[in-house]
């Protein structure tokens, strides 16, 4: 990859990134190393089938890195979360973890995502020739291992844009770096209603390579469903880049501008936030003690922080621009003037 634009998506990453929530949620799933931390043993068909009925109420199905390319789900024994009798889990931990007591973490990361149906599962590494994702539905519950990203409850509309080679573009781009957040940072196209009953068309013809890994008809999928996602961003997030977002070379570059440019709107917003907190104006029930002191707040061009304000002068239902207008309007006030003109 190139220097300049390894520099462009680190510095973006760190300066803008996080002021835009306009993503999905997206996690990835235990690490190797944390599976017997987590009360975790992965095993055979065969061996959770001869197991007793004690042992077989802790088996789940369980996916790892390889199933894209097995399409073949494994079983696992999880005691986290599970209350286990002390001899049991002693037994089982002799056999499966090599530990006398067996001792799990009592906590269940999928608990924390606690979805309603089901989950959406996708590796995190593409080859470099990779036009889509291929994806995967998981059950609730299910333990989702190494080597993958996911979805709790996802939307139809969620399924079509990460199958897309935008999102496949920028997974081997941005993903590839290791930054943190990467992939939950994907800028999405603004969605409408009906959406999701639309994109269901383009996402039937791809159910069965999801399903079976059978290539038949994938590359005409593919295409398909490509080109109205090109589609999608082209009319909803229009971007004055150089090239077309739907050729390759240009489909990172105008990811980037595209995530740029809500990072800086969403940076100029919550800082417009932040001001207006500490500015009393956006608070007209504030006491005020003169109306000098209004008329200074009024021009000041920095915050003025309540508390150095003092007694009433107006009311506290009033909003100071409404209360200058009805002073305006009773020739109490004449503009440019320094304060009442009837001495009251």
């Amino acid at each position: 990859m190139e220097k300049k634009l390894i520099e462009r998506i680190t510095r973006s990453h760190s300066e803008l990134w996080r002021y835009d929530c306009n993503h999905l949620k997206v996690s990835s799933g235990l690490a190797a190393s944390e599976y017997e931390f987590r009360g975790m043993a992965v095993l055979s068909e065969e061996a959770a089938e001869k197991e007793a009925p004690a042992v077989k109420r802790l088996v789940k199905t369980c996916y790892e890195r390889d199933y894209f390319q097995t399409r073949a789900a494994k079983k696992c024994i999880y005691m986290a979360g599970t209350p286990v009798a002390a001899d049991l889990r002693r037994r089982i931990g002799m056999k499966y973890f090599r530990n006398p007591a067996g001792r799990g973490s009592r906590y269940d990361p999928l608990k924390r995502q606690a979805a309603d149906n089901e989950y959406l599962i996708f590796p995190d590494t593409l080859p470099e020739n990779a036009r889509g994702v291929p994806l995967a539905l998981v059950s609730d519950g299910a333990v989702i291992g190494d080597g993958l990203w996911r979805v709790a409850d996802p939307t139809l509309w969620d399924c079509g844009i990460l199958a897309s080679e935008m999102f496949a573009e920028w997974m081997k781009t941005v993903g590839s770096l290791g930054l943190y957040d990467c992939v939950c940072q994907f800028p999405f196209p603004p969605q409408r209603e009906g959406d999701c009953e639309v994109m269901e068309r383009f996402l039937n013809p791809l159910r069965r390579y999801w399903e079976t890994g059978q290539e038949m008809g994938l590359s005409e999928a593919l295409e398909t469903l490509n080109g109205y996602v090109d589609s999608l961003y082209r009319e909803r997030c229009p971007i004055d880049i150089q090239g077309e977002p739907s050729l390759p070379e240009s489909r990172i570059l105008y990811l980037l501008a595209l995530r740029d440019k809500r990072g800086s709107a969403a940076k100029i917003a919550r800082e417009g936030e932040a001001y207006n907190s500490r500015n009393v104006l956006a608070h007209p029930d504030v006491p005020r003690i003169s109306l000098p002191t209004l008329l200074t707040i009024l021009n000041s061009k920095e915050p003025v922080q309540p508390e150095k304000l003092g007694e009433n002068l107006l009311s506290r239902a009033q909003d100071p621009y409404g209360s200058l207008k009805t002073l305006v309007k009773k020739r109490l006030f004449a503009p440019g003037g320094n304060g009442a003109d009837n001495g009251g």
